[in-house]
């Protein structure tokens, strides 16, 4: 259900080539776009309008589903916002899976509208310290509709940061900030690379009583 993709520029002189490095992040928009297109989560039954991409079976065996099970266990289902209470997300890659995600669990578990569960999900703290193609939206309004490939690509590559590009360094504050006030660190598909561990370094410690991980092939 997830998506990842990454530009790593091997050369250091690319760097300096602005041509090279725009069609860089043009290739990645438009993977990330098809992708979403292509994603259970962005399917939608004709003979099941209202039926919500969650219901999939390659939803519910992807890492989502329990999770949002344990984000929804013991809120209410007239206080939304308490689903976000204590908890921030540090999202290294560039798709929106994850804002989706919490969209589709807004409409469907507290039964809000598309636009209602937008408002909701707009105040939750989603850092992407390289970018994204771009602030989620519904049909209408600011914003990509999830797996919309009508979109400006060359504007929507405008919002990708490289791996060797140098991050804002308010971001990477809010990324530390992140971790080093939380009681709980899990990190969920990470590569652990020097350059985003250091990121996620807080300057000051981190005050967290447990920190979980999930490697795949990691010594």
């Amino acid at each position: 259900v997830g998506l990842s993709h990454q530009l790593v520029l091997q050369r250091p002189v690319h760097q300096q080539e602005h041509d090279v490095v725009l069609l860089g992040k043009i290739a990645i928009a438009l993977a990330i776009i098809e992708a979403e297109a292509a994603s259970p989560l962005a399917f939608r039954d004709p003979a099941q309008p209202f039926a919500s991409p969650l219901s999939s079976e390659r939803y519910r065996k992807s890492w989502y589903s329990p999770f949002m099970r344990m984000l929804t266990m013991g809120t209410q289902s007239d206080d939304p916002r308490a689903l976000f209470r204590n908890v921030r997300f540090v999202v290294f890659n560039y798709d929106r899976c994850l804002e989706l995600v919490l969209l589709h669990t807004l409409e469907g578990y507290y039964g809000l509208q598309a636009e209602q569960a937008l408002d909701v999900l707009s105040e939750v703290e989603i850092i992407h310290p390289y970018g994204s193609i771009g602030q989620l939206s519904a049909s209408s309004g600011p914003g990509i509709p999830f797996g919309y490939q009508n979109a400006n690509i060359e504007e929507i590559a405008d919002g990708i940061k490289t791996f060797t590009e140098s991050v804002d360094e308010k971001i990477v504050e809010r990324a530390r900030d992140a971790v080093a006030g939380a009681d709980t660190v899990v990190f969920l598909g990470f590569g652990f690379l020097p350059q985003n561990m250091d990121l996620l370094r807080p300057r000051m410690g981190c005050q967290a009583l447990r920190i979980h991980a999930t490697t795949l092939n990691v010594s």
